[in-house]
């Protein structure tokens, strides 16, 4: 597909145009954007590898379904023609046919103008070469040749791909890896399934491994290719290649993440973004420490997956797929993994056109589901926004059993917990997670670290009076998983604008959280670093035609709730003069802290009558929630009451509009090292 500069400019101008959002401060970024694109005037294509049975190891679950992500993404996001992608699955991955379709296919169709993007899932593991360096390298179906004693290990280096890939000579190529070179540590990442392939092999590599490194370095120099520029996204910066489950289906942790965020936030993003995304998301999930700093990105002002076709100038939760019958397929790779898992039946989406269509979904599978309308059918490709988020009242913490227990502590652990079932279920390990319950009979995070503010059991205790004594923990765990799934700073069309900013030495904004949200003003995820004696403020904009509420509720490093509404929630005015600010000083203790602001134009009627309940006189700025589930059950019911409209369904469910709700996170690390501002 051929789209030059000026087709771009003027089909974007006119897509913002129609959409009444051309005046938000678009011009000069859509200037910088299409200077960035001048070098492409080529097609775009892309070689998907995905294999889950291999003959010699357990097989994997999630790399096919990886593959189907990437091919939805690359097809209605960004505009190829499925022509135009080769996929290699399972029994057809092997070592000749990877190199066939680089050494044949894509070499003769490849022109200097084109863009390449190659992702691999698959199982990942290391390879010695001649000089005795160990390096990675991605297991084909056919990855261990022979038996016994004579087995070879037939991994194919990266860096041989890589080198294919420069030696193809393209405008711009991109390699997704999502894979492991290491085993996870021992005891951890139980409920995440890693990616290293799981027996021990051979260092050596094939001879024609080498043979093959050699000729490619040879062709690379003799063309002046060797520097030739290659954006890589791989999973092992980020702990290694991780499997889960969404509604039955096993994913890429590492694949569905970078997905939600080139549909939901920022399309055009850079290899730099992309990565501090992950490296956030990953910290969010528990799955990395939220101390380890992120990493240096190289910086390239290139958009990762080259240049998005004008009709998706908006983020989006997903696209139409098709229709048979009553019913419509729909892709929700715009939602997070937590979100997504969690909305029920009658939440909706509808389609982004000049004439909007409600879709209705009712049922999910994996990352897509079926949904029906009451308007003409939609056409297939048509890119959706959320509409109506429903999520059902009686959703629980999801509580994985540890590997480590026995089989008489797992049934009596899943008898406890049946015990209190409004708050927390034993779930299957197929099952969406959030906790796992493990030795010493505690709790702890996907990724097997102890969650903060819990000591340990006593040696003798019982699992049942254990679980009963996690009881108010787990309540305050479901509290901050309410908290987590009523953000919808990608969705949501309320118009407003919460800034975070430091006063000194001069004010300046950390985070801005811009609804809705455009391409051109995608949202910044990574947490900033501030002082616990400075002086910050949280200011508000009211950009729509009605008044908003906000409440305001912080998360301690301990997963404490600090109210900091504590009288009321704040008022913000239609063209308020000066816009509202609530000032304060960050407290200790050091660490993250995640500030909530829940924004709604219908009154908190309900919680106002919580917080009278709970905090009845109280004259301070801030206070900790010791009750804090009720206390979010009452925000939900405030948000659902509108749209609820006293229907049967509304009983077993919260339904919330995104016309009518925003909800932003906003994330801080207290420390002392902070860097100098000027």
């Amino acid at each position: 597909m051929r789209l030059d500069r000026r087709s771009f400019l003027q089909g974007l101008g006119l897509t913002l145009l129609s959409l009444g959002l051309f005046d938000r401060g678009f011009r000069g970024e859509v200037g910088r954007y299409a200077q960035a694109l001048d070098k492409f005037s080529g097609r775009k294509f892309a070689l998907l590898i995905g294999i889950d049975r291999y003959p010699d190891a357990d097989d994997l679950a999630g790399c096919a379904v990886d593959i189907n992500i990437q091919k939805r993404l690359l097809i209605h996001r960004f505009g190829l023609d499925p022509a135009d992608i080769f996929v290699l699955k399972n029994e057809t991955a092997n070592r000749e046919n990877i190199f066939t379709a680089f050494q044949k296919q894509l070499k003769d169709l490849l022109t200097p103008e084109d863009f390449l993007l190659v992702h691999f899932s698959g199982y990942g593991t290391t390879i010695t070469t001649t000089q005795g360096k160990a390096i990675n390298a991605l297991m084909p179906v056919d990855g261990v040749l022979g038996k016994s004693k004579a087995v070879i290990n037939n991994a194919i280096a990266v860096s041989t791909i890589e080198g294919f890939m420069r030696s193809l000579n393209v405008a711009q190529s991109v390699l997704v890896l999502d894979t492991s070179f290491e085993p996870l540590p021992r005891g951890e990442y139980q409920y995440l399934r890693g990616r290293a392939y799981p027996k021990p092999l051979s260092g050596s590599a094939n001879p024609s491994e080498i043979a093959i490194a050699e000729q490619l370095q040879r062709n690379l120099l003799q063309r002046n290719l060797k520097g030739k520029s290659l954006l890589k996204l791989s999973a092992a910066q980020l702990t290694g290649g991780k499997e889960f489950a969404i509604n039955g289906t096993n994913v890429g942790l590492f694949t569905v993440t970078l997905a939600q965020y080139l549909a939901a936030v920022n399309p055009k993003a850079t290899v730099a973004e992309a990565n501090t995304f992950l490296n956030f998301r990953y910290q969010q999930l528990q799955i990395l420490p939220e101390e380890r700093p992120v990493p240096n990105f190289a910086e390239n002002n290139l958009p990762l997956y080259g240049l998005i076709p004008t009709r998706v100038m908006l983020p989006s939760a997903g696209h139409v797929v098709n229709t048979e019958g009553s019913l419509t397929e729909v892709s929700l790779l715009g939602y997070s993994p937590e979100v997504l898992q969690a909305i029920a039946p009658e939440s909706e989406v509808k389609t982004i056109e000049a004439e909007p269509k409600i879709l209705v979904i009712t049922t999910k599978n994996g990352l897509s589901a079926q949904a029906k309308t009451n308007d003409t059918a939609p056409t297939p490709d048509t890119p959706l926004q959320e509409n109506l988020r429903v999520l059902p009242r009686n959703l629980t913490l999801r509580i994985s059993l540890s590997d480590h227990l026995s089989r008489i502590e797992r049934v009596d652990a899943t008898s406890a917990f049946a015990g209190i079932a409004t708050v927390a279920n034993v779930g299957n390990p197929s099952e969406w997670a959030d906790y796992i319950f493990d030795a010493g009979y505690n709790l702890f995070s996907l990724s097997g670290q102890p969650l903060p503010a819990l000591f340990p059991m006593e040696s003798n205790q019982a699992i049942k009076s254990s679980v009963e004594n996690l009881q108010p923990t787990l309540e305050q765990l479901l509290a901050l998983k309410w908290l987590r799934l009523l953000v919808n700073e990608t969705s949501s069309t309320l118009q407003t604008q919460v800034s975070f900013n430091r006063l000194q030495p001069k004010r300046s904004p950390l985070i801005q959280k811009v609804s809705p949200v455009s391409i051109a003003q995608a949202p910044k995820f990574q947490a900033v670093k501030v002082k616990p004696s400075e002086t910050l403020t949280f200011q508000y904009k009211n950009l729509g035609n009605a008044t908003i509420n906000f409440i305001g509720l912080a998360v301690s490093p301990k997963q404490e709730i600090i109210l900091l509404t504590t009288q009321n929630p704040l008022q913000v005015e239609v063209n308020a003069g000066k816009s509202p600010e609530l000032t304060f000083i960050p407290q200790r203790p050091a660490g993250r802290w995640q500030v909530y602001w829940i924004g709604s134009i219908d009154p908190f009627t309900k919680f106002q009558a919580q917080l009278d309940r709970q905090f009845s006189n109280l004259e301070t700025n801030t206070v900790k929630v010791e009750q804090p589930l009720p206390l979010i059950r009452s925000i939900l019911e405030d948000l659902s009451a509108v749209t609820s409209g006293g229907s049967e369904s509304s009983k077993e469910t919260y339904r919330l509009a995104t016309s009518r709700w925003f909800s932003g996170c906003f994330i801080y690390d207290v420390t002392e090292n902070v860097p100098k501002v000027n």
